[in-house]
């Protein structure tokens, strides 16, 4: 069997999100105990991961297109991190980066690889509705300051603190807090006017505009992973009835010449 046969097989895939999950359970191990022999199976495991990846670059139709994929960049990155030295100070953030092996199964799992791929499309495509939110931010709060800053100077006192006050009634996290503050300080209908035509807009519109962007893209992706499957599909096809047909242009051949 080659290389590339077993790299593409399904038996290939399973052992290697076996890995990442039991390496997954060693790293929520070590946050209880340190015995040597949790940190030896994860090196193991580690291991694993490089001869996965040196198999999949023997396996490469070129190295441009290995290198050019992102998954097999992520791939690197994350197993490489284990491999960077311990440095005085820098042992936190090493055991950190441990904990993004577990990532791996987003390479390892198609239908998570299908939704990070939306989310990175959606990220690219949603320039636009994050510049109208940051409109609708930056002008509520300059409204908030103006109006409630000096009444409640912990939630609208400047700039900085009326956006996170807003982001906090985005969120739906005790919005009415707010506005019961408000209450006590200002005008009923100016406080309840001001915090429900904030959450209407941004609850309802804003968020909403988020979603239906993350949605299309999903069927986006989608039809293009359903193209690509049907076009690899047509070309082996094709491949095939040109293989039939070469075969049988060289049974003629061999036939006229021993006729």
């Amino acid at each position: 069997m080659s290389v590339r046969a077993i790299v593409s097989s399904p038996w290939f895939a399973w052992s290697i999100l076996g890995v990442i999950v039991f390496n997954a359970v060693l790293i929520g191990i070590s946050t209880y105990v340190t015995y040597p022999i949790v940190r030896t199976l994860e090196w193991i495991c580690v291991w694993i991961f490089v001869v996965e990846i040196l198999l999949k670059f023997y396996a490469r139709d070129s190295s441009k297109a290995f290198f050019t994929d992102g998954w097999n960049i992520f791939d690197i990155v994350i197993v490489g991190a284990a491999f960077v030295p311990n440095i005085a100070g820098a042992s936190t953030v090493l055991r950190i980066l441990r904990v993004f092996r577990v990532f791996r199964l987003v390479n390892t799992v198609s239908e998570l690889r299908l939704i990070v791929e939306v989310l990175v499309r959606s990220v690219r495509s949603m320039a636009y509705i994050a510049i109208l939110m940051f409109i609708c931010f930056y002008v509520y709060a300059v409204m908030a300051v103006e109006l409630f800053g000096k009444t409640q100077p912990d939630h609208y006192g400047n700039l900085h603190e009326a956006f996170f006050s807003l982001f906090r009634s985005l969120t739906a996290e005790d919005w009415t807090d707010l506005r019961y503050a408000g209450l006590e300080h200002s005008n009923y209908w100016l406080v309840t006017g001001f915090h429900v035509t904030w959450i209407l807009l941004a609850t309802f519109l804003l968020i909403n505009l988020v979603v239906g962007a993350v949605i299309n893209n999903y069927h986006e992706v989608q039809e293009i992973q359903k193209h690509e499957r049907s076009t690899a599909s047509e070309l082996d096809k094709r491949i095939i009835e040109l293989s039939g047909e070469l075969q049988a242009l060289l049974k003629a051949k061999v036939a006229k010449e021993d006729g």
